[in-house]
């Protein structure tokens, strides 16, 4: 389901960009992709939404602070200055040119 709506939802958003693929069918192969994926989830028992849930879960964990401790090894202190970091981009933004 995922896949098939990261590929919907970007296409209506931004049209402009340049897609390294197209999709055939386009919207209705997404969609449905979409729709049998949840016909198929349906399918699951219970235990395995447990398991999924449980899992998501200790990922989330791990993620979170994993990114709690490598921000606060970048940023002593914890804090972002927004103003730096717009220089930041626009020097790099110069450096690319």
């Amino acid at each position: 389901m995922v896949v098939c709506a990261s590929v919907l939802i970007p296409r209506y958003r931004k049209p402009h960009l340049k897609r390294a693929f197209r999709c055939p069918g386009m919207p209705v192969v997404p969609v449905l992709g979409m729709v049998f994926s949840g016909w198929l989830m349906s399918f699951l028992r219970w235990e395995t939404w447990v398991r999924l849930g449980a899992w998501l879960v200790a990922g989330l964990v791990i993620y979170g602070a994993y990114g709690y401790r490598r921000t606060r090894q970048v940023m002593p202190g914890g804090s972002v200055d927004l103003d730096t970091l717009d220089d930041l981009a626009d020097t790099e933004e110069a450096l690319r040119t």
